[in-house]
């Protein structure tokens, strides 16, 4: 979904319990989203920040004004 929304930046977060151990969750949740996005890729934990790029503006898209 990422990849056909051409999202740059994909950040998946821990959400599984498939994975026996914790602290395999952020090794295992990048190498399962690198297999079909080829972007970058920052797994978050609960409460992390993630700086993010700046949008890019597409011809004929209109985003609202603050």
């Amino acid at each position: 979904m990422a990849a056909s929304a051409e999202v740059r930046h994909l950040v998946p977060t821990p959400f599984s319990q498939r994975y026996a151990e914790p602290a395999e969750l952020p090794l295992a949740f990048e190498r399962e989203a690198r297999k079909v996005f080829d972007g970058e890729v920052a797994v978050a934990a609960d409460l992390d920040r993630v700086p993010l790029p700046p949008r890019r503006r597409h011809a004929g898209v209109v985003t609202a004004r603050r």
